[in-house]
C-alpha cells in the first residue's frame, strides 16, 4: 500500500508545475514584457520628437522666406517702427499676430500645416527689427559696412 501512495504523489507532482517554476516563469515573462513596453515608449517619443523637428525645419525655411521677400511689408508695421521692436508674425491665418497675412496664407507652409505640436502647443514667429530702416532682401543695396563685413566672415584671411 505505501508504493501505491508513492507513485500516486509522483504521479501528481509530474501533473504541474511547482510554485517556484511558476514563480520564474512570470518573473522572465514580466521581464520581457517592461522591456518590450519600455521599447515601445522611446519608438513613439522618438516618432514625436521626429515631427516636431519636421515642424520646426517647416517654419524656419517658410520664415527665412518671408522675412526676405516681405521685408518691405514688415518694416512698413507699425510694431517695427523703432530699432529693436519686436512683432509677432502668423503662422496660420487663425493665429494672432502683427501681420495681416500668415505664412499659411502666402503658402511658404505645406498645405495642411497644423500649428500644433504632440504636447498640445503653438509655434510663434517673431521678429525684431535690428538695422537701422535699410531693408536686407536680394534686391535691395546693402550699407557698405554690412557687405564689408559679411565677405571678411566668408573670407577670414
Amino acid at each position: 500500500m505505501p508504493s501505491r501512495t508513492l507513485q500516486h504523489r509522483a504521479r501528481s507532482l509530474k501533473r504541474g508545475f511547482s510554485l517556484l517554476e511558476v514563480t520564474i516563469a512570470l518573473s522572465i515573462s514580466g521581464l520581457l514584457f517592461s522591456s518590450l513596453w519600455q521599447l515601445t515608449a522611446v519608438a513613439g517619443q522618438q516618432r514625436e520628437v521626429t515631427i516636431i523637428a519636421d515642424q520646426v525645419i517647416s517654419i524656419s525655411t517658410a520664415a527665412k522666406r518671408y522675412i526676405s521677400n516681405e521685408a518691405a511689408t514688415l518694416l512698413a508695421l507699425p510694431q517695427l517702427t523703432n530699432l529693436n521692436s519686436v512683432a509677432r508674425i502668423k503662422i496660420t491665418d487663425s493665429d494672432s499676430g502683427d501681420t495681416a497675412t500668415s505664412l499659411l496664407g502666402l503658402a511658404y507652409l505645406p498645405e495642411g500645416f497644423v500649428n500644433l505640436t504632440g504636447y498640445n502647443q503653438n509655434y510663434a514667429l517673431f521678429v525684431r527689427r535690428e538695422d537701422s530702416g535699410t531693408p536686407r532682401c536680394g534686391g535691395c543695396k546693402r550699407p557698405p559696412d554690412w557687405t564689408s563685413d559679411y565677405n571678411r566672415w566668408l573670407n577670414p584671411d
